[in-house]
């Protein structure tokens, strides 16, 4: 019995020898369609982790770690082999080469760990399927990587097909780019804030009023040109002023006159008397007055040698009219339409044995010019004229009413300024006739940014300001239907 166990342990012994011969010479011929894989194409990776074969019954096997390090990716781990009962140990199998494909310049594959020695002789169990280890690649440029060839340790005998190649890894995130400065400081840096105003104290020269970034309002001279630079008023602290608040202003050649809203209480009307660069503080008018606080964009007008001044302001859609000189209020209107949906101007005209003023404003969508005559008769409201805005626009801000009068400035032109579609826009209202209108639109500016503000001198041009588009003052010079100039007259 022994014996006859030994002859068959030979034989057996044989029969494993050829068995191996023609395994190594299937191996030397790359041709082994049953019991080693061809390796997978490696993807950018770095080595990853060998698969572990375990032996059978006669010990546990472990293959060694696929790949040369590589660059990049991830590289293809070998199979698992699981061991048969005890017998000879597996052959040494051939791992797979996987070539790299272009990846960034990664973090380094990990180094292969050499498989551990094969158990007790067995017969091979069926190899496991291969996973590519993974690998984070760095950051950094993409370059291009190839995998070595990882040869497996010592392993069970005969083993199943060999694994897939591991996939490639993939290349490093380039870096995020830079936060960029602060803004730049370009451009003007002494801009004005608000709607500017204008008036003629004497027929023949202009005066320019505007509140600057720096809270202080500002004064600059000129008529038909303009020189110098703006002067500072010094007594007018504008820190009591609503910053969204225009300006407007006027002379009754005598004294010059500046109104503006407040804001103790919000929707005070402020009054500023002076002449050149004096002016005394601003005061609070109509206090007394019910409403006694308004919206934006109050308004006064005087007429020169005239010695009185009327204010004007709208609470509610509802403009108050007030003589200040004579303590007269000709409010409420009494042929008002919708109710205004923007500041007001006024004007006053003079001619023998009347006094007319006119009030212009938006009764959205339309402009809406009101007048009230007194004189020996009384005091009558007629009924507005209206304009639709220029074709394609709408109106924005506040409009700005201006005319000759008959018994200073021997005319009788009337004239209204205002923005649609960002552009200033100018019309003559007709009041000749029997029934007023007004001529067509005629652009005079392009690109304002705030109410504007006009004046007529003795020689019939109109004057109109507003703010350009880099918180500078512009001027545009006219008369209706001819061609207009536009001044730059910078900021302060």
């Amino acid at each position: 019995m022994v014996k006859n166990m030994v002859i068959h342990r030979r034989t057996l012994a044989r029969l494993l020898t050829l068995a191996l011969t023609a395994f190594l010479a299937a191996c030397g011929s790359g041709s082994l369609p049953e019991f080693a894989g061809s390796g997978g194409a490696g993807g950018k990776a770095s080595g990853g982790a060998g698969g572990k074969a375990t032996g059978g019954a006669g010990g546990t096997s472990s293959s060694g770690t696929g790949g040369v390090v590589a660059t990049g990716g991830i590289t293809a781990s070998g199979g698992a082999d699981t061991g048969g009962g005890s017998g000879l140990g597996g052959v040494i199998g051939t791992g797979g080469v996987s070539s790299g494909g272009a990846g960034g310049a990664g973090g380094r594959g990990g180094s292969g760990v050499a498989g551990a020695k094969g158990g007790a002789p067995g017969n091979g169990g069926a190899g496991g399927k291969a996973s590519g280890g993974t690998s984070t690649g760095g950051t950094s440029t993409g370059g291009t990587s190839t995998g070595g060839s990882s040869a497996g340790g010592k392993g069970g005998a005969m083993g199943g097909k060999g694994g897939f190649g591991g996939f490639g890894g993939f290349g490093g995130f380039g870096g995020f780019g830079g936060f960029g400065g602060p803004p730049g400081s370009g451009g003007m840096t002494n801009m004005f804030a608000s709607g500017p105003c204008i008036f003629t104290p004497d027929n023949t020269t202009l005066e320019v009023f505007a509140r600057g970034m720096d809270l202080h309002i500002h004064r600059k001279t000129g008529g038909t040109t303009w020189a110098g630079t703006w002067a500072t008023i010094a007594g007018l602290d504008s820190t009591t002023i609503d910053a969204r608040s225009d300006l407007d202003c006027t002379s009754d050649n005598t004294n010059n006159h500046i109104v503006v809203s407040g804001t103790s209480p919000l929707g005070a009307y402020l009054h500023a008397i002076g002449s050149g660069t004096t002016y005394n503080t601003f005061a609070r008018e109509l206090a007394s007055l019910n409403p006694a606080t308004f919206e934006l964009g109050p308004s006064m007008a005087a007429v020169p040698f005239a010695n009185g001044y009327t204010a004007a302001a709208v609470k509610s859609s509802n403009a108050t009219v007030y003589e200040i000189a004579n303590a007269k209020e000709l409010t409420p209107i009494t042929t008002r339409l919708t109710g205004f949906t923007s500041g007001v101007d006024i004007s006053i005209r003079l001619s023998a044995g009347n006094s007319t003023t006119f009030v212009a404003g938006f009764e959205s969508p339309k402009l809406s010019i009101y007048w009230v005559t007194q004189n020996s008769g009384g005091t009558t409201w007629a009924a507005p004229v209206q304009a639709s805005p220029p074709a394609g626009n709408t109106f924005t801000f506040s409009p700005a009413f201006c005319n000759e009068n008959p018994a200073v400035q021997g005319g009788d032109t009337k004239h209204v300024a205002a923005v649609a579609g960002g552009k200033l826009w100018h019309a003559e209202l007709v009041t000749s006739t029997a029934t007023p209108t007004f001529s067509t639109w005629e652009q005079i500016a392009p690109a304002v940014t705030s109410s504007p503000d006009c004046a007529v001198l003795g020689d019939g041009s109109v004057h109109v300001v507003a703010l350009g588009a880099s918180g500078n003052v512009i001027e545009a010079k006219g008369k209706t239907g001819t061609t207009w100039t536009v001044t730059d007259l910078k900021a302060y």
